[in-house]
């Protein structure tokens, strides 16, 4: 007997490879706004959180926070968005899953639009349901409000949904919403900043996620 009756994916770094597109779009706003970078700060620590807690995080002004997501979603627009390729694996899990009756969705804290695009540049939007993601005025953002809206919009609850992700946000996500957690290993997070926010259930390979559904 199967747990969950609706799966949501993370993007970046669940369905997507997408490492080289983001940090190409961030290094292209820092040098454009010449942004000072603290030594110590690791430039990977974009992938996964909402873009402007990132820009925060490097001790911006608001002014300048809205400048750096303004600049970065303009790169990422004409460029950085197809530089995303699926990961091994997740095309024929999303097949299995839609051909046992599973709801699917994506919920990621990436701009909706965006999202979408992506989605359907790597071949894998007819696989879903519904795409919940980042608004563009931010009231949408941090991953418990785009998973409590896709389970909304799925007609779903937390008690039969899952979310799949890479990072700490994800887990952290899903333990506040209270929903099923899946941790892949394959992308930008790790094991022990999942199992902190309480993950228990790891996939090493996207082969291996069905298992914990």
């Amino acid at each position: 007997m199967r747990k969950y009756d609706a799966v949501f994916f993370d993007l970046d770094g669940t369905l997507s490879e997408s490492g080289e597109g983001i940090l190409w779009c961030v290094r292209r706003t820092i040098e454009d706004l010449k942004i000072v970078v603290p030594e110590n700060f690791r430039l990977e620590s974009f992938i996964g959180p909402p873009l402007a807690d990132s820009f925060y995080r490097l001790g911006l002004d608001d002014e300048k926070v809205k400048l750096g997501v303004k600049t970065y979603k303009s790169y990422y627009d004409t460029k950085g968005k197809y530089m995303n390729k699926a990961y091994d694996g997740i095309k024929e899990l999303l097949e299995r899953l839609r051909e046992k009756g599973y709801k699917l969705g994506v919920a990621t804290s990436k701009y909706e639009l965006f999202a979408r695009q992506i989605i359907d540049n790597i071949g894998l939007l007819q696989y879903f349901d519904f795409v919940s993601g980042a608004t563009a005025n931010a009231e949408r953002q941090k991953k418990i409000d785009v998973l409590n809206y896709g389970i909304k919009n799925l007609g779903a609850t937390p008690e039969n949904s899952a979310l799949i992700g890479d990072t700490k946000f994800d887990a952290e996500g899903a333990r506040l919403c209270g929903c099923g957690f899946v941790g892949v290993l394959y992308g930008y997070g790790t094991r022990k900043e999942m199992e902190a926010e309480g993950a228990v259930n790891f996939a090493e390979t996207a082969g291996e996620i069905e298992k914990f559904l």
